[in-house]
């Protein structure tokens, strides 16, 4: 079984106090899982935890990316074969939440292989709630360690560009 190096991370507030109990980690080496992203990926204990997280802007910008890009993935297993997730990422002086985001769903299935869980693992994720779009996303990581990610896709604009 590969090891892949993280780092142990603390940028979210929940309730005041910094979220404890489980691994707060950015995957060093994403590429090896191909989602070709460093994010960190911050699992909950329930899908109120994940509902109630208020990323710390300056916190989050702390926390670069070998691209120099700052993200964070938090979510929850909900229950056999679900997850509810949100994805956060800094523009301007803002934090937006993604909506979908099937990077980051990547980079979870390799969460689920560096934490050893059983396999094969197929899971049905929610995300969006919090912005408007709820999608569904779906993982499915194999017993050789395969990641496959899916999804439905919703038309939301249509135009024509003109290049000169």
């Amino acid at each position: 079984m590969a090891a892949h190096p993280f780092r142990l991370l603390n940028v979210f507030t929940y309730n005041r106090g910094a979220l404890t109990g489980n691994p707060l980690c950015v995957f060093e080496d994403g590429a090896a899982f191909d989602a070709r992203l460093e994010q960190l990926v911050v699992p909950l204990t329930s899908i109120e935890a994940v509902r109630r997280v208020a990323p710390q802007a300056a916190a989050l910008r702390q926390i670069r990316s070998e691209d120099g890009i700052s993200m964070a993935y938090v979510f929850a297993l909900t229950g056999t074969g679900t997850a509810l997730a949100r994805f956060f990422f800094p523009q301007g002086t803002a934090i937006l939440e993604d909506p979908a985001t099937g990077s980051a769903t990547v980079n979870f299935g390799a969460w689920l292989l560096a934490m050893q869980r059983p396999l094969p693992a197929t899971l049905q994720i929610s995300q969006g709630e919090f912005v408007g779009r709820p999608s569904t996303l779906y993982l499915q990581v194999d017993e050789r360690r395969n990641i496959d990610v899916g999804g439905d896709v919703l038309e939301i604009g249509r135009g024509t560009v003109s290049l000169d």
